[in-house]
């Protein structure tokens, strides 16, 4: 696969507040067509890197991956559920279908241009975290996380603005 198909989705930037800090820029492909049909069992998965970051792969939707954050199998953080979040409107759609709305989506909202800085912004009634993004992220979402032992994100949720009140 080549360099040139990937495709500008965020950037994130880990919050002043934390000891490591980390810019990472996130970015989209596409698999070729012909991979649409091979089952996931004989695609080749990524391997171990002894634990450090990859622990175990697989392939799931987005919709799928969020089922499992919710069941608390799986731990996102922040931007990976806001990312599975904003993509799982397209779960639907296959093939170059679902390329072209992406695609589409991608310029109208002007995805590959936002720089997300997670800052607290307040409390749910029931005490979770309220994260905006800053001025260069997403202005119309924020995160709802809590923080447990570590620093480990659970109950995360990726609301709009205005759904905020009801919270």
């Amino acid at each position: 696969m080549s360099l040139d198909a990937l495709i500008p989705f965020t950037a994130w930037e880990t919050p002043k507040t934390m000891k490591k800090r980390y810019f990472t820029k996130m970015f989209l492909t596409f698999l070729p067509s012909h991979l649409d049909a091979t089952p996931l069992q004989e695609m080749t998965m990524p391997t171990s890197d002894g634990g450090r970051e990859i622990i175990s792969t697989t392939f799931l939707s987005p919709t799928k991956a969020l089922e499992a954050m919710h069941a608390k199998s799986i731990i996102f953080f922040p931007p990976q559920a806001y990312l599975l979040t904003r993509l799982e409107p397209f779960a639907q759609s296959s093939g170059n279908d679902a390329q072209k709305h992406i695609t589409e989506w991608l310029k109208k909202d002007n995805m590959g241009q936002f720089v997300f800085k997670p800052r607290p912004e307040g409390k749910t009634k029931d005490g979770r975290v309220i994260l905006g993004y800053g001025e260069e992220g997403d202005p119309m979402r924020k995160s709802i996380v809590s923080f447990g032992k570590g620093g480990m994100p659970s109950d995360v949720q990726i609301v709009k603005v205005e759904e905020l009140a009801k919270l």
